[in-house]
């Protein structure tokens, strides 16, 4: 078998940068005009006025839309705190309701009433009535208004 030759890797790595150095002039030279700097353009951004203030419209939406949520949840929190005082005052008032009917039976305060000389229910007198209310004059549409008012102009 044949001996493959060795590989020998060359360096060819130069130490810093491989572009030329330019070198620049320390002196001027007399004589030559000196290049003007030049003016950079300014960029001008221009800002349409309707889309400035649509979108100082929708800030203000924005800002109110936040606003009525914060109210709402509020108004939420309220309606809660009633509702639950509200079944509590239910709860209380029915309570109340069965105390008072155990307390006063209606027959009993019915025999206490005729013993202190009031008439019972039945021989009490009663009469009714019957009212009736004028209706007022209906008032006059805009036509009739209208002829009224020629009539009386031209009369």
């Amino acid at each position: 078998m044949a001996r493959q030759p060795e590989i020998q890797y060359v360096h060819a790595y130069t130490y810093g940068s491989a572009a030329r150095h330019l070198e620049l002039p320390t002196k001027q030279k007399v004589g030559l005009p000196q290049p003007k700097p030049r003016k950079r353009k300014q960029q001008v951004i221009y800002v349409d006025p309707l889309s400035l203030c649509a979108m100082a419209a929708a800030g203000l939406l924005l800002i109110t839309m936040a606003i009525g949520m914060i109210r709402l949840g509020i108004v939420h929190s309220q309606t809660a705190r009633m509702e639950e005082q509200v079944s509590q005052l239910r709860s209380e008032n029915a309570m109340l309701w069965e105390t008072y009917h155990d307390i006063y039976d209606p027959e009993e305060v019915e025999e206490k009433a005729l013993q202190m000389g009031l008439i019972s229910r039945e021989d009490a007198h009663h009469v009714d009535m019957e009212l009736t209310l004028p209706q007022p004059e209906a008032e006059p549409g805009f036509f009739a208004r209208v002829g009224l008012f020629f009539s009386e102009l031209f009369a």
